[in-house]
């Protein structure tokens, strides 16, 4: 592991801003006398040989005091490369101590440079490792994914939805893409996400991605793709569910895999929300119940005698899912009345237990 000095991760700190900054301007910010800036440049020097730092190109001083305006200086900059980022990342989760200095370093304008130049795809790939550490992975989740690259990035995938939602496929393509998920590239970002803190995962995603999907639903509707049942429950399920929802998982998937358990299962409800809001869409599918019957017959096109069988068991599903759902919403109703918790909640099921996680 690359070891720094403590003069010299004071240095790199600094330069953080993205603004660079010269030899003089570096010693005044860093509070250290005239007679040291020879030392201070040894270590600015050993920074540059080690492929940390380099110069810009010369520039008037940024100093507002200066006597001489029109004086030249060299400003130093980090270098955005992926071995620079992991050396320091490195050396500031080596000891519990650096971790503020490490949520001033993923929070700086240097990595979301680095985001925005170098996609945040890469920046995955750079931080993924350190994210088994749950303490690392709450200080990258709260940082990373509130940086503007980051938010920009998944706005324009929301912009995008929309368009590769209908594209160039007929009808039949269609269908068959939104029952078993399709749109790949918003899949892969969506599992990305899934390896972050889940609670600022699934807000970046309803502050981003969630509008492009609204509106992706409702093209499907006008073309005649899905019914108003199916679009309104995936509205609401790709809300509550984001991690696990269409793209990532079809409709099929969502609805009949394990019939209607999905009323209660994998949803967040986050900053006070209320049982209401996870409600929503167990009441579409409770509204819409011959729409979503006739999602399920379309897959297979069975024979009459066979729907009327397939209607009984969806029934049966239906009953039983709304047993399990009355007791989470009880659970959930207690929680609030007695003021327990964070007000984050995140409801699991695997299928025969229940949980509700206070986050």
């Amino acid at each position: 592991m690359r070891q720094f000095t403590s003069l010299q991760i004071r240095v790199i700190m600094l330069l953080l801003d993205e603004k660079g900054h010269a030899l003089r301007d570096l010693n005044q910010r860093l509070r250290r006398k005239e007679s040291e800036l020879g030392n201070l440049g040894l270590t600015a020097k050993k920074l540059e040989n080690d492929k940390i730092i380099y110069k810009l190109p010369p520039r008037k001083t940024t100093n507002p005091n200066s006597a001489r305006p029109n004086t030249l200086e060299h400003p130093y900059c980090l270098r955005r490369d992926s071995k620079v980022f992991n050396s320091i990342m490195n050396y500031l989760i080596s000891d519990d101590g650096r971790h503020n200095l490490l949520n001033d370093f993923l929070n700086s304008e240097y990595t979301n440079s680095l985001i925005e130049h170098q996609s945040f795809n890469n920046m995955h790939e750079y931080i993924k490792k350190y994210l088994e550490r749950e303490h690392i992975k709450l200080i990258a989740s709260k940082t990373l994914l509130t940086q503007s690259a980051t938010i920009n990035v998944y706005k324009n995938l929301a912009d995008d939805i929309q368009k590769s939602t209908i594209g160039n496929l007929c009808l039949g393509e269609i269908l068959l893409a939104f029952e078993e998920g399709f749109m790949p590239k918003l899949a892969e970002q969506i599992e990305i996400l899934s390896d972050f803190n889940s609670l600022e995962a699934v807000r970046l995603y309803r502050e981003t991605l969630h509008r492009g999907i609204l509106k992706a639903f409702e093209s499907l509707t006008e073309n005649s793709v899905i019914t108003n049942g199916l679009r309104d429950f995936m509205v609401w399920d790709n809300y509550l569910s984001p991690l696990s929802s269409y793209p990532v998982n079809g409709t099929s998937q969502l609805l009949f895999a394990q019939p209607f358990q999905r009323i209660y299962e994998d949803a967040y409800l986050l900053d006070g929300e209320m049982v209401g809001v996870l409600s929503a869409r167990a009441l579409t599918i409770y509204e819409n119940f011959s729409d979503i019957l006739f999602e399920l017959f379309n897959v297979d096109r069975p024979t009459i005698e066979d729907r009327k069988l397939m209607t009984k068991e969806m029934i049966f599903h239906w009953n039983v899912a709304c047993t399990r759902f009355d007791r989470v919403c009880s659970c959930l109703a207690d929680l609030f009345e007695r003021g327990e918790g964070s007000g984050n909640f995140h409801v699991e099921s695997d299928g025969l237990t229940l949980k509700i996680l206070n986050r």
